[in-house]
């Protein structure tokens, strides 16, 4: 088992700085076994996702992602960085593909691309980006893929799409990581099972994504690899859990109760609704027994979801020095 840490970057960030908070935490993982970092990427997220993380809407929003993912990459000298996940409709492909080659190049080849397909419909078209309907978002994400994956690897891409047209087009620098950045694709439908299947290097399932559902997905995902001539082990499988951790499990249980009472969860979220069900919450002790659940079925990186951001640090803190050790 390996694992990473998603640190938020919306709500009420402490500190007074959202440098100085990016180091105090990057500073505990960079000491750690944690091998990967990841950021949401997000224009604007609703409001009670907001109001959870003790922000306000409209004041509170994300930080940019790739901004913050080349400062950490300042910032650190060993750990992946990658996106939880980045809409890849979200931005013109040729623009993503050359923010993410720059945070490979600034970081030494530690980029992970974390792709999906977008769910967040208010956050495009409040910008005046299209967000088409299901099925052709799928295909409009699958041309994105493609693009990226031409602009890193080849010279003097001619790509004709029906979303995307490219003529003759360059990227340089080239990303460091050979033969391109490891792509991760986030989502559980069989179209992005089937994503995953074709392009995907690791598969990042639902938060908080119960272990009968993952096991019983994997199982869905390994046929349509096999489909494409690849195996099961080509993939790393990654499930994110929500976690609040204490010393006092009655401590991390309140703190969890409240982080969902002030988000009034409903089905978009629906998630986080579970972190009391499937999070990491409780005991160091508890949290090493519920992460065996998920490496029962094969599961093979945990990424905490460390939010809200004044829970980040205390419980990353126990995390490192209490339950990735079990694991060693």
């Amino acid at each position: 088992m390996k694992f990473g840490v998603c640190i938020p970057i919306h709500g009420a960030l402490p500190y007074g700085n959202p440098l100085e908070y990016l180091r105090r935490v990057l500073a505990v993982v960079e000491e750690s076994a944690i091998e990967t970092v990841w950021v949401e990427d997000h224009f604007w997220l609703p409001d009670n996702e907001i109001m959870a993380s003790e922000g306000t809407p409209k004041v509170d929003e994300p930080l940019e992602a790739w901004t913050t993912l080349a400062a950490m990459a300042a910032i650190t000298s060993r750990v992946r960085l990658g996106t939880e996940v980045t809409p890849m409709t979200l931005r013109h492909p040729g623009v993503l593909a050359k923010l993410a080659a720059n945070v490979d190049v600034l970081s030494n080849g530690r980029l992970i691309l974390g792709a999906g397909a977008g769910w967040n419909r208010s956050e495009f078209v409040t910008q005046g980006i299209s967000f088409e309907a299901l099925t052709d978002r799928f295909d409009k994400t699958r041309e994105a893929l493609e693009v990226v994956r031409l602009l890193w690897t080849s010279e003097n891409v001619d790509y004709a799409g029906k979303y995307y047209r490219l003529r003759g087009a360059n990227l340089a620098p080239k990303p460091i990581s050979k033969p391109h950045p490891p792509i991760w694709i986030g989502g559980f439908s069989d179209r992005i099972l089937a994503l995953v299947a074709k392009y995907g290097d690791g598969w990042i399932n639902a938060t908080n994504a119960p272990p009968g559902d993952v096991e019983a997905e994997r199982k869905r995902l390994g046929q349509l690899l096999r489909e494409q001539g690849r195996r099961e082990d080509d993939i790393t499988v990654a499930v994110p859990l929500m976690s609040m951790v204490s010393k006092s499990d009655d401590d991390a249980k309140s703190e969890a109760i409240r982080y969902v009472e002030r988000g009034k969860f409903d089905k978009t979220l629906r998630f986080f609704a579970d972190t009391m069900k499937y999070g990491l919450v409780g005991t160091p002790e508890e949290c090493v027994e519920r992460i065996k659940s998920y490496a029962s079925v094969n599961v093979n990186h945990i990424i905490f979801d460390v939010r809200p951001p004044s829970n980040a640090l205390p419980t990353l803190e126990l995390l490192c020095k209490e339950v990735v050790p079990a694991f060693s």
